[in-house]
């Protein structure tokens, strides 16, 4: 297998100050424990999709030869400089690209300078990928329900699949997305909303002790179970996962690190 470890996590520029709640803290060792998962598995590209970098014209790939800069957080401009360096696979973007096309998703690669990378991913890769393993990052199609987005994480695994590298797929993603809407302590951040806490209780329960048969529908069964409140672009991420998957379906319980709150959202860091 050339896919040889799987993960979702959630991030905010709130991770890089773990020493102001005890939440963010928990977040930040559970990409330490995944980091040393990569490290055992002998990780060599990182694959992110982030569902803060939409696509709105086809399915796009960062190709950037110089993707470097200073990024201003969008929403807490004022909280911590987001410097990043990324070293991109381009080759690897383009093989993405002829995949994908190949199975009826027409895109596009990007390659420009001060590309406006999604803070998620910046985070993210800070807290994963210290070494600078090369990356590729794929868009979140607006227009692919989740159906879709399993379709074309399925046919993106078969062109990492014909790879020599060993690749890590990382889904970035939040749970609920209730966020504060007035300005708060960080100290004393929770994640908003009772029925948003229930819902997060839930998911991990479910992750972590489905069955086999359960397994098999959890996807979507998940998806309809948040039907009502507020969460990250339906939990497209569930199904992009999964698509990568050998079978295209989840075949084993998750190992959840932590869940903890992200300015009133909720965040999660899983290996699967």
């Amino acid at each position: 297998m050339t896919i040889v470890a799987r993960a979702l996590v959630s991030a905010e520029s709130q991770l890089l100050r773990p020493d102001l709640n005890s939440g963010y803290r928990k977040l930040v060792d559970g990409y330490s424990a995944i980091q040393q998962e990569f490290a055992k598995a002998g990780v060599e590209r990182v694959v992110y999709w982030s569902t803060r970098w939409l696509s709105v014209l086809g399915q796009t790939f960062q190709a950037g030869s110089d993707l470097s800069g200073t990024h201003v957080d969008e929403n807490w401009h004022d909280s911590v400089e987001l410097p990043f360096k990324f070293n991109v696979d381009q080759k690897l973007a383009r093989d993405l690209l002829d995949g994908a096309a190949a199975a009826g998703f027409p895109g596009q690669c990007v390659d420009y300078r001060a590309f406006p990378v999604d803070t998620p991913t910046i985070v993210a890769d800070r807290l994963l990928n210290p070494g600078k393993i090369p990356v590729t990052m794929i868009a979140c199609n607006v227009y692919c329900d989740g159906p879709r987005t399993r379709e074309l994480a399925m046919s993106l695994s078969k062109v990492m699949e014909a790879r020599r590298e060993k690749i890590a797929v990382v889904g970035i993603s939040l749970l609920t997305t209730s966020f504060h809407t007035v300005t708060i302590d960080l100290r004393e951040d929770y994640i908003r909303g009772e029925k948003e806490n229930e819902f997060v209780a839930d998911f991990v329960r479910r992750v972590t002790t489905a069955n086999s048969g359960q397994l098999a529908t959890l996807s979507q069964d998940m998806a309809d179970h948040a039907r009502g409140l507020r969460i990250d672009m339906g939990l497209k991420v569930m199904s992009w996962l999964e698509g990568t998957l050998p079978s295209g379906r989840f075949e084993r319980p998750w190992k959840v690190q932590a869940t903890g709150p992200l300015y009133g959202a909720s965040g999660i860091v899983a290996l699967l």
